[in-house]
């Protein structure tokens, strides 16, 4: 395993099996999205990319119990 946050890491072409990007990388998506997708695609031989984090995001709320009597 190894983690790496940037544009370019020290990794060698396909050189994982997988590279999972994270919502934590939200921060940076709107300007690099492109270059860190191609940086992932670059490392790693398979590249899920999870949904962006924020309200539209979030779980639904849990639904209210049932009130006990």
């Amino acid at each position: 395993m190894h983690r790496a946050i940037g544009l370019r890491t020290p990794l060698p072409p396909q050189s994982m099996d997988l590279v999972v990007v994270t919502s934590r990388l939200d921060g940076l998506r709107d300007r690099w999205g492109d270059r860190l997708l191609a940086e992932a695609h670059r490392i790693g031989r398979r590249v899920i990319v999870t949904p962006a984090a924020g309200p539209s995001a979030a779980p639904d709320p849990a639904p209210a119990l049932p009130s006990q009597r």
